[in-house]
């Protein structure tokens, strides 16, 4: 569910607008598309995420991410964040993803 998630987020930001969701846990997830890299943000509202939230969004990225170690931030919107910029994957990934059904290549 979460790899579906983060797929369809990802489509959402070739619109230009980031996009945003909120898990029933309380965590956050943002994604904004850049030319070459999105920016991933996961953030609480009042802690920040710990390694293994980051490690499991990254995990369920629909393509594979080297381990990738975030930033600590404070978001526009006042939460405790990770963030990283995610290069955007090659062309022969980003194929893969569609023929596969824009499900997770693990």
């Amino acid at each position: 569910m979460l790899t579906q998630l983060i797929n369809q987020m990802i489509d959402d930001t070739k619109q230009g607008k980031p996009a945003r969701r909120r898990l029933k846990q309380g965590l956050h997830i943002s994604i904004v598309q850049r030319p070459n890299a999105y920016t991933l943000i996961i953030s609480r509202d009042t802690v920040y995420p710990d390694g293994k939230e980051w490690e499991t969004v990254l995990k369920h990225w629909p393509y594979h991410v080297e381990q990738i170690e975030p930033s600590k931030i404070i978001n526009s919107e006042r939460r405790m964040a990770l963030k990283a910029e995610i290069p955007t994957a090659p062309a022969w990934e980003a194929d893969r993803r569609v023929i596969q059904g824009q499900t997770c290549l693990q």
